[in-house]
């Protein structure tokens, strides 16, 4: 039979020898990263020391070369790694994400090797995180874990991914937001404006916006007024607004999708709103339509927060009001319209729907029904838009 070729950064079997008294020869086989074999040995003074300082130049010659990656390679050097490779990619704001993801594997598994996180070892680990941190960290845990664990795959430490057989992470619960019923819109809407919060913090406008467009918070918060078209009455999601580390509040050129860069028509009544801030209000530095009262750039955390202050305050502890709720509210309107659940998508850039480039065409066309739809909504709700029609 023939003899097991020597994994890749590893070692045969070692062997040791008495040369003279006080005089050890410890010897064996290294396989190197690019697969060629070579015998390294070394001196000792007494069997276990030629032993032992043998077992070190190994471990050196294992941690010399950064793509080496082996079974019994701990966990945490694994998340180095690869926080290595997706560094030269990813966007700052999601580096930050994967530095989060892998400080909690380091800290819950970073003792682990490779070869000793099997699925059964790391399933119960992964419903403590989930225990500990909560549904969305444990999502963002396993998808980091995934990306180790491919990693290693590639670089032959594992013939498989162990990620693929844990169970998936369920919301054991309702987590998430809630859209605004459409039957209490318009109240809703009066209990905004009414809210002194709110309006101290000009934040009333900036939920209309979000309601009747279906942006994301830091869409909104990020729209310039040069992406406004009134002639047309267009607007253009071609940045938002994001905190970066060190950095603080800034305007990037990317959206959190692909799907999410787009120009959409929209309703008659967000048009009367945005062309009434741009009479009235004070201009700023970034020239954006949505700044906070000192003219600076919107964040999206800190308009959650002030939405997670005023629910009670509006006497609606029973929904779950963040700024996604907004979104759902637009999507809402729009389905209660008769649009197809694609065309939704489409309208608030939604990433999940399976469209090719070769239709965005027609995704265009739809722009315009959506804003139609819209319309039409706010047509047979004359309430909706009657108190702010009445401040002009």
């Amino acid at each position: 039979m023939t003899r097991p070729r020597i994994p890749i950064n590893s070692n045969g079997t070692i062997n040791l020898k008495e040369l003279e008294p006080g005089k050890w020869r410890a010897r064996t086989y290294y396989r190197y990263p690019d697969g060629k074999l070579k015998q390294i040995e070394v001196m000792g003074v007494s069997r276990p020391k030629a032993e032992a300082a043998l077992k070190a130049k190994i471990s050196k010659l294992r941690n010399r070369h950064i793509g080496a990656i082996s079974p019994d390679m701990p966990l945490r050097n694994l998340a180095a790694k690869y926080e290595e490779v997706k560094r030269g990619s990813s966007r700052p704001r999601t580096m930050d994400t994967y530095r989060t993801n892998l400080r909690i594997v380091k800290r819950y598994m970073g003792e682990l090797t490779i070869a000793e996180a099997t699925p059964d070892v790391i399933q119960p680990i992964m419903n403590r995180i989930r225990n500990d941190h909560g549904h969305g960290s444990a999502k963002g845990v396993r998808s980091v874990l995934s990306g180790m664990f491919s990693l290693a795959v590639r670089n032959g430490a594992l013939t498989h991914n162990p990620v693929s057989e844990l169970e998936n992470i369920s919301k054991g619960g309702k987590i998430g937001s809630d859209p605004i019923p459409l039957d209490m819109l318009e109240e809703f809407y009066r209990l905004v404006e009414a809210n002194e919060a709110f309006v101290r913090n000009d934040e009333v406008d900036l939920i209309r916006f979000m309601c009747g467009t279906g942006l994301r918070g830091g869409e909104a918060l990020g729209l310039c007024w040069d992406k406004v078209d009134f002639r047309q009455d267009t607007i253009s999601v071609e940045c938002q607004s994001q905190r970066i580390s060190g950095e603080g509040m800034k305007l990037v050129a990317y959206t959190k999708t692909d799907k999410g860069i787009r120009k959409i028509h929209v309703s008659k009544s967000i048009m009367a709103l945005l062309e009434r801030r741009r009479e009235t209000m004070t201009p700023n530095v970034h020239n954006l339509v949505f700044p906070t009262p000192l003219g600076r750039i919107g964040d999206i955390g800190t308009f959650g927060r002030h939405l997670r202050e005023q629910r009670k305050t509006m006497g609606l502890e029973g929904l779950r009001i963040t700024s996604h709720s907004f979104r759902k509210t637009c999507a809402s309107i729009l389905h209660s319209q008769g649009m197809g659940d694609l065309d939704v998508s489409d309208y608030i850039g939604d990433n999940d729907v399976k469209v090719t480039q070769t239709v965005y065409i027609q995704r265009s066309t739809k722009s315009l029904d959506a804003a139609r739809m819209l319309d039409a909504f706010n047509d047979s709700h004359p309430m909706l838009w009657a108190a702010i029609e009445s401040t002009e």
